[in-house]
């Protein structure tokens, strides 16, 4: 709690005046990126998943901190990657075109599941060696 109370310019006491906790700085986070973003349902099929994508990466542009935000702390966990962060830092690209590109790479692997199961094969084979 010392670290973010320093990166936020106050002190302790001021941010356990408002966030008694961890958990509730994470849900402050929560509602603050839910109002900034908008909701975002977990996807239960591969259309869905997709959709997310698309309009949660795109919906970052703008907001490059609060995108960071999301994947440093629990409520990105989900997402499993900073792919984001990387495309648009390193390569330029806007929120939009990262949803469109890492859409579609999941259409392929749910196009074609063996292929995607063979490539992560071959990845842990080559981390073995």
């Amino acid at each position: 709690m010392e670290q973010i109370a320093a990166a936020a310019g106050v002190s302790p006491a001021t941010l356990y005046r408002h966030f008694p906790s961890r958990e509730n700085i994470l849900d402050g986070l929560s509602t603050y990126f839910n109002e900034n973003i908008g909701e975002m349902s977990l996807p239960h099929t591969p259309v869905e998943i997709v959709e997310v994508i698309q309009r949660s990466f795109k919906r970052f542009d703008g907001k490059p901190d609060l995108a960071r935000a999301f994947f440093i702390t629990g409520l990105g966990c989900s997402a499993h990657s900073q792919t984001w962060l990387t495309m648009t830092q390193e390569f330029g690209l806007t929120g939009g075109q990262v949803g469109e590109a890492v859409a579609w790479a999941v259409r392929i692997l749910f196009a074609d599941p063996e292929h995607a199961r063979q490539e992560k094969d071959k990845r842990v084979l080559s981390d073995k060696e």
